[in-house]
């Protein structure tokens, strides 16, 4: 029985690459241009935060799908419906709720921001709005991708933070739960639909995204307090090397003939 049973998953399985091989190969190929067009602006503009940009569009694809599957699919097995329908309404009204409070902490400090979100408040309330989807929303109204200024909102350093952490705890009570839910539906179907399978494919690609972006950030801010703490540790006497005599020439004119030049010696500290 156990034979049989293998043999039916695998022609359920065929016959589902056979129906939907085009949607399957295109989906991966729109997933994999998203990766190369990031490179490509990165590239172009290595200032941006394409990262950040990256990760929302992937999150918002994973999104969507997982919005699917959870509604349409995940009753079929018993067991994963509920705790689906937790992750996805408990984390988008956190979200959103955290997108709300660090914009309005942000606009409270007085700061170039308020400016800034007073003359953008279009672009910027779509993107808070979405923090429901992922709190990197918020990021990339200042990723810079672009030279116009509704994409360059002045974050001060507390908000990338709150940003960064609170990203942090959703990949590790989101991502990675949805990522064993999906699983354990295929571990529990004939894996004879396309959503499902598409949901699998955008949460594995999640999880790896996450993991290989959060470790370049732990690596290069790693490299930045090494590279701080030697700044400040150099030996004061080769700074003394340095010092150099600069001679100023002053000139004031006091009408169309009259001259007046002097000399000023100033020692370089």
């Amino acid at each position: 029985m156990a034979y049989f049973s293998l043999l039916d998953s695998i022609y359920v399985e065929g016959d589902l690459w056979e129906k939907y091989n085009y949607i399957i190969i295109g989906f991966i190929v729109f997933i994999a241009l998203l990766f190369l067009l990031s490179l490509i602006i990165f590239i172009k503009k290595p200032e941006s935060k394409i990262g950040s940009v990256l990760k929302f569009n992937i999150s918002l694809i994973s999104f969507i799908i997982n919005t699917i599957f959870t509604i349409y699919y995940a009753k079929k097995v018993n067991g994963i419906y509920l705790p689906s329908i937790i992750i996805l309404v408990v984390h988008g009204i956190l979200n959103e709720a955290f997108g709300l409070f660090l914009i309005r902490r942000e606009r409270e400090r007085k700061n170039k921001f308020d400016n800034w979100w007073k003359a953008h408040i279009k672009t910027a309330s779509l993107f808070t709005f979405l923090s429901f989807v992922d709190i990197y929303s918020i990021k990339v109204i200042s990723s810079s991708i672009t030279e116009k200024s509704s994409f360059n909102a002045p974050f001060s350093k507390s908000i990338k933070v709150w940003i960064y952490w609170v990203g942090f705890v959703a990949f590790v009570t989101r991502d990675i739960p949805q990522f064993f839910i999906q699983i354990i539906y295929y571990n529990s179907t004939l894996h004879n639909q396309l959503i499902p399978l598409l949901n699998f494919i955008i949460s594995f690609a999640v999880i790896i995204f996450n993991i290989f972006w959060r470790i370049n950030h732990i690596t290069i801010c790693i490299f930045r307090m090494r590279y701080k703490k030697s700044s400040n540790t150099k030996d004061p006497i080769k700074k003394n090397k340095k010092k150099k005599r600069k001679i100023e020439i002053i000139t004031t004119r006091k009408g169309d003939n009259d001259k007046k030049n002097k000399d000023v010696f100033v020692e370089m500290e």
